[in-house]
């Protein structure tokens, strides 16, 4: 990757930021399923491929459980 590139990308993360239409980093404290918690506020998760929770969807875990059965 160039160098140009390196900065150009580097300055459209930096202005997203500052209008707070990105974030940079993020620590959570607690991650279960579709909820996180971060700096003590609970929140859904919209960064993965689990922001609804199903794989931990009762239903789901036995047809998983029922299909690897057979």
């Amino acid at each position: 990757m160039s160098a140009q590139l390196i900065n150009t990308l580097n300055q459209v993360m930096n202005d997203g930021h500052k209008k707070n239409l990105i974030h940079h980093f993020t620590d959570d404290d607690t991650l279960n399923g579709r909820k996180i918690t971060i700096d003590g506020r609970n929140m859904t998760n919209f960064g993965s491929c689990s922001y609804l929770g199903l794989e931990h969807h009762p239903a789901l875990m036995e047809g998983v459980m029922d299909a690897t059965r057979r």
